[in-house]
This record gives structure tokens, C-alpha cells and sequence, in this order.
């Protein structure tokens, strides 16, 4: 059994090519430097018992998110302000108007609820 394992090894020694044998290096270093170069991320849960502040658990994207809203907020005239305030306003009340009309589908029966979950989604 030996015998025959070591002539494969041999056959197979001689027909390597020094390009091969050099790229395997080449490839094995580069995983090995990349390893050990790489520090590892620390990601940080927090405790939801012990009443951290919403702006801890929140994700990077929502935080971005309202950012670039608040941005838009201080860009806007008093007059744009109350005009978005009128709209969202129509809109929540289409809304509700098409909930109160499959009201046993979505169990929504007054505005304040409507509102309610609607401020569950922005907070």
C-alpha cells in the first residue's frame, strides 16, 4: 500500500509546475496576511432590561435616515412646514378612510389609533 501511495507522490512532484507551486503560496500568504491583519469587529448588544435610550438601539441606517430628515426640517420655510403638515394630514385621513372601509380586516376604529401605530412606526 505504501509503496504505490509514494510512487503517486513522486509522479506527482515531478509533474508540478512552478507557476502552480507558486500561486498556491501566493494564494495561502495572501488568506494568512488577511487573517491576520484583519481586527475583528465588536459589536455591542445592549441590555434592553436595563433602559438604555432608543438612540442606542437603533441601526445606523434609521439614524442616517433622520438625520437627512432633519435636514430637510431646518431647510424648510414656516409656510412649506404647514403645507407638509396639511398633506400628511389628508393622506392619514385616505388612510383611514380605506381601513374604516375593511375595518374587520384591519381592526382600526378611531383616527387617535391610527395615529397611534403611525407614531409606533416613526419613533
Amino acid at each position: 500500500m505504501y509503496p504505490s501511495w509514494f510512487s503517486n507522490l513522486c509522479i506527482y512532484c515531478e509533474n508540478l509546475s512552478f507557476y502552480y507551486v507558486f500561486s498556491v503560496i501566493l494564494s495561502c500568504t495572501a488568506v494568512f496576511v488577511t487573517w491576520w491583519l484583519h481586527e475583528p469587529e465588536i459589536v455591542v448588544k445592549p441590555d434592553l432590561a436595563q433602559g438604555d435610550s432608543n438612540t442606542e438601539r437603533e441601526g445606523v441606517l434609521t439614524q442616517i435616515k433622520r438625520a437627512q430628515q432633519e435636514a430637510i426640517l431646518k431647510n424648510m420655510t414656516e409656510e412649506q412646514l404647514q403645507e407638509e403638515r396639511e398633506i400628511e394630514k389628508a393622506q392619514l385621513s385616505a388612510i383611514f378612510e380605506l381601513l374604516r372601509q375593511q375595518e374587520e380586516k384591519f381592526q382600526v376604529s378611531t383616527m387617535e389609533e391610527l395615529e397611534t401605530q403611525l407614531r409606533l412606526y416613526r419613533n
